[in-house]
């Protein structure tokens, strides 16, 4: 985030204040340890993967990509696309480029990305 907006710590506990809905999350477990976040909201026509989260020292161990692929088939399963954005820096749209995900458009800061099963 710093690296493409900056850092306002006021504006950021604003923003955060406003927008964060707990129950709009899931927690992800590995092993009965909370190691991360998920967030995938249902839109017109596609499932959304709007944040998925780990703690640091839970990265690049394959739980990130558990999850993606998990959400992968639930979306098979109703016959829908996966659908994310990934700000331009994230080294994330690695990781998706791998799963399947290809980038249809962009902004000024971000890539938006699409899986479905007809790219597969």
């Amino acid at each position: 985030m710093e690296q493409t907006y900056g850092w306002d710590q006021d504006w950021q506990a604003s923003y955060f204040k406003q927008r964060f809905d707990p129950a709009e999350r899931e927690i992800i477990r590995c092993n009965g340890i909370e190691v991360g976040v998920v967030s995938v909201n249902e839109t017109e026509g596609s499932l959304f993967l709007s944040s998925i989260a780990l703690l640091p020292r839970y990265q690049n161990k394959g739980i990130g990509t558990a999850v993606i692929r998990n959400i992968q088939a639930e979306a098979r399963e109703m016959g829908m696309p996966l659908t994310l954005q990934v700000l331009k820096v994230n080294p994330a749209r690695n990781l998706y480029e791998r799963l399947g995900f290809r980038v249809t458009g962009e902004t000024d800061t971000h890539y938006l990305m699409i899986w479905s099963t007809s790219a597969e």
